[in-house]
């Protein structure tokens, strides 16, 4: 069944999905490694652990939507349930409750990157309250003069490193929260999308869309070599404005670069060094540092004064 979900995933979403078993973890309840195989991977950037449900111990989504829960807290990924087949009723539910799943040639729910296909291969954009990262990327790579003011979907797949219906959906989504229309490029045989607004405007629009790019906050003893970490949070900020820096260290690394790194997470409160995880790549808008636009969105909730005020410091200077 892994190699069905690896061909499924390259059929639907154009993505090459490498699935690696899992060793049993002896931290986990026997319950769950007697129900489930697990396995490894990547899906758009996302480090995902795919349950595979064994045979014969098929469940209510009810009771799925429970063991879920437990397994995105103990893996600290998102958890995507596999079978090779669930009747229609339960796919419903299953979508209700908001769980991630794969039914190989079938259906294929994964919230977490608002994406949705049935058996007819045609995929639809979810509800959603706030942007997906693709489509957060784009708005905030026009915005920093990194992508076009129209840019199209060759330009997003090349600056992102996104697959093709990545881009694709990503302009969908912006389009259906109203902030401009898809288009043919003249001359190009490629779409744009053409912002209805644009610079501080489009910035201001969108505040209630755009999504804290860090995901998790965890403290590490030291930092490991070679490692991709980026200053972040108020001692990035202090070194675009005058705010003074102030321990512990803050660094910023993407998901992904985190689980690889295999790192020895301790309690935030408790360590000299604090790491931001991160929904993408932290320097993926910004020259070898956080790009300030993704440093205001994950500063935005910080309660200190100070902190806030190097914040407006940072916007008023910034070039729109």
């Amino acid at each position: 069944m892994k190699e069905a979900v690896e061909q499924y995933i390259s059929k639907a979403l154009g993505q090459t999905l490498l699935l690696t078993p899992m060793p049993v973890d002896t931290a986990l309840p026997m319950f769950y490694t007697s129900q489930y195989d697990f396995c490894s991977g990547v899906l758009s950037g996302v480090e995902c652990v795919f349950c595979f449900e064994k045979e014969g111990k098929r469940t209510t989504p009810l009771n799925i939507r429970k063991r879920l829960a437990f397994l995105t807290g103990h893996f600290q990924r998102e958890v995507v349930y596999c079978a090779d087949a669930l009747e229609f009723h339960a796919t419903q539910q299953m979508m209700v409750y908001g769980i991630p799943f794969i039914v190989p040639g079938k259906a294929l729910f994964l919230p977490f990157l608002a994406v949705a296909l049935k058996s007819t291969m045609r995929r639809r954009l979810m509800d959603r309250e706030r942007f997906s990262t693709y489509a957060q990327l784009v708005v905030l790579g026009v915005l920093l003069h990194k992508l076009p003011p129209a840019p199209s979907i060759r330009e997003v797949e090349r600056t992102f490193g996104c697959s093709h219906p990545s881009a694709v959906y990503a302009l969908k989504e912006l389009e259906q929260f109203g902030f401009g229309k898809k288009q043919v490029r003249q001359g190009a045989g490629d779409l744009e999308f053409r912002f209805s607004q644009s610079g501080r405007a489009l910035w201001e629009a969108c505040q209630d869309y755009l999504v804290n790019p860090c995901k998790r906050t965890v403290g590490v003893m030291d930092m490991p070599g070679g490692v991709k970490a980026f200053k972040a949070g108020a001692n990035a900020l202090a070194e675009r404005t005058m705010l003074a820096e102030a321990p512990p260290e803050t660094y910023a690394v993407g998901m992904t670069e985190f689980w690889k790194g295999n790192y020895e997470a301790i309690p935030a409160d408790e360590a000299d060094i604090v790491l931001q995880l991160w929904r993408y790549r932290p320097d993926i808008l910004g020259d070898g540092t956080i790009d300030p636009l993704s440093l205001a969105l994950s500063l935005r909730g910080e309660s200190d004064e100070r902190v806030q005020m190097a914040l407006d410091e940072m916007m008023e200077d910034f070039q729109w």
